[in-house]
C-alpha cells in the first residue's frame, strides 16, 4: 500500500464522517487529506505532504466553507421575532409605566414591558411588538 492510498482512505473516511456531522469542518479536513494525497502522488516527502494537507484544509476552511454555508442557508430568513408577535392579549395585573409586569397567554404567564410609557391595568389590551427569550415588549391599544 502506497502512502497516497492512506491519504485517500483518510479523505474517504472524513467525507463519511461529515455525513453524520454538520458545520463542514470535517469536509475541510477531507479536502486537506486529498491535498496530502496529491502531494504523495507527486512523490514529495512526508513533511511536505502533511504541510500540503494543512494548507489545503485551511484554504477550504476560509474560502469554501463560507460559500457552502451561505448556499445551504439561502432562503432562510431570520426575523428575531417569536410566534407571539402581533397578537393582542389582555393584561391580568397592573403594570406601572416603564416597569415589567405579567400577562397570561394561554396556560403560561409572560413578563411584559409596555414600551409606549402608558400604565396598563387588568382588562386593558396590549399588542405584542417583540418577543425576546424571557420578556415580551408590547404597546397599549
Amino acid at each position: 500500500m502506497d502512502v497516497w492510498d492512506i491519504w485517500v482512505i483518510a479523505a474517504l473516511l472524513l467525507f463519511i464522517i461529515e455525513v453524520f456531522t454538520s458545520g463542514y469542518i470535517v469536509t475541510c479536513l477531507a479536502f486537506g487529506a486529498v491535498g496530502g494525497a496529491v502531494a504523495a502522488v507527486c512523490d514529495l516527502p512526508v513533511w511536505a505532504q502533511v504541510l500540503s494537507g494543512i494548507f489545503v484544509a485551511l484554504f477550504a476552511f476560509f474560502t469554501v466553507r463560507p460559500v457552502v454555508r451561505l448556499y445551504m442557508h439561502k432562503g432562510i430568513k431570520r426575523t428575531h421575532t417569536g410566534p407571539l408577535v402581533g397578537r393582542t392579549v389582555e393584561v391580568t395585573e397592573k403594570i406601572p409605566a416603564g416597569q415589567v409586569g405579567r400577562i397570561r397567554l394561554g396556560d403560561y404567564e409572560w413578563q411584559v414591558l409596555v414600551v409606549d410609557g402608558d400604565e396598563v391595568g387588568p382588562g386593558d389590551r396590549v399588542e405584542i411588538l417583540k418577543q425576546n427569550t424571557d420578556i415580551l415588549k408590547a404597546r397599549k391599544i
